[in-house]
C-alpha cells in the first residue's frame, strides 16, 4: 500500500490534469439542476428530497444506522431515471455550505454517469479492485461544482460481480468514507433486478433511494426489488417523470405505500 503521501500526490496531479466538468447546457436541455443554487421548480424539490438522507447520514435523522452517509441510487428496471437523479442530488447537496459529496459510478457494466461527464475512458473503480491503483482517493476528480467529486466506473470486467463482493471493495468504501466525515458518498448502482451487482452493494450502505418512474413500474417489480434491500433499514423512494397539477399536496401516499421500508420521498421530476 502507499504511504499517506503518496496518495495525496497522487490526487493532486490528478485534480490538475482532470477536472470534471458539468456542461451546464448541455445538462440543463435534460434536466439537471441549476448549480448556482437559484431557486427553481426542480431545485426545491430536490432540496426537499435531500433533507432526511443529509440529516440521516449524520445522526441526526429519525434512524440512526452504520453506513448512513453512504447512500445507494437504484431502481428496479433500467430507464427510470436512475442516474440523472443520482446527479441532481449530488449536485444538490454539494450546494450545502458545511457538505462535500462524491458520486461514485458503481454501474459498472453500463456506467452512464461516466458517460455523461465525460469520464468513461478514465480509471477507475474497477481498475482499483484490481490494485492497479493502490488507493480510491487518486482516481477521484474534483468537478467544476465546488464540493462535489466523481470517480468514474473505470475498465469493463466480465467478473464485476465478484469484484463488488470482494474485501477490497468493503475496503475501498471505507477509505472513501473515512477520508473526509463530512462528506456523503452518492453511489449510482445498477438497477436491482437486472444484474446482481446492485444486491452485492447494498451491504455497503446505510441508506438507500429508489427511483420510480410513475405509470411505468408495476407494483410488483417494486416489490421484487424491495425484497433484495430488506436488510438496509432507510429506503427512501423519488417518484421520477409525473405530471402533476399545482394543486397537487402528495406525490407519494395512495401510490406505491409500504410499510416498514423506512422514508417515502414522494417528489418527482416533470420531464416530458
Amino acid at each position: 500500500m502507499s504511504t499517506d503521501e503518496d496518495v495525496l500526490a497522487q490526487e493532486t496531479s490528478l485534480e490538475q490534469d482532470s477536472m470534471v466538468s458539468f456542461n451546464r447546457s448541455e445538462l440543463k436541455q435534460l434536466g439537471l439542476v441549476n448549480t448556482e443554487g437559484k431557486k427553481d421548480r426542480l431545485s426545491e424539490e430536490f432540496r426537499l428530497i435531500k433533507r432526511p438522507l443529509i440529516k440521516n447520514a449524520f445522526g441526526k435523522g429519525a434512524s440512526q444506522v452504520d453506513n448512513a452517509r453512504i447512500i445507494m441510487m437504484t431502481s428496479a428496471m433500467p430507464g427510470e431515471g436512475k442516474t440523472f437523479t443520482a446527479l441532481n442530488l449530488a449536485v444538490s447537496m454539494a450546494l450545502e455550505k458545511d457538505k462535500k459529496v462524491l458520486l461514485l459510478d458503481a454501474d459498472v457494466l453500463k456506467p452512464k454517469a461516466s458517460r455523461i461527464l465525460g469520464m468513461d475512458e478514465q480509471p477507475g473503480l474497477i481498475d482499483c479492485l484490481f490494485e492497479d491503483i493502490d488507493s480510491p482517493l487518486a482516481l477521484q476528480h474534483q468537478s467544476d461544482v465546488p464540493n462535489l467529486s466523481f470517480l468514474p466506473a473505470g475498465r469493463q470486467d466480465p467478473n464485476a460481480t465478484e469484484l463488488l463482493a470482494s474485501q477490497r471493495m468493503e475496503w475501498i468504501m471505507n477509505e472513501l468514507a473515512n477520508h473526509n466525515p463530512d462528506r456523503i458518498i452518492l453511489v449510482d448502482s445498477p438497477p436491482l433486478l437486472v444484474t446482481s451487482e446492485a444486491s452485492v452493494l447494498t451491504g455497503l450502505v446505510g441508506q438507500i433511494v429508489m427511483v420510480v418512474e410513475a405509470n411505468r413500474t408495476p407494483q410488483s417489480l417494486i416489490k421484487e426489488a424491495l425484497s433484495r434491500v430488506e436488510f438496509v433499514e432507510i429506503v427512501g423512494f423519488v417518484l421520477n417523470k409525473t405530471h402533476y397539477s399545482s394543486r397537487s399536496k402528495s406525490y407519494y401516499g395512495g401510490y406505491y405505500g409500504y410499510g416498514g421500508y423506512g422514508y417515502g420521498y414522494g417528489y418527482g421530476q416533470e420531464k416530458k
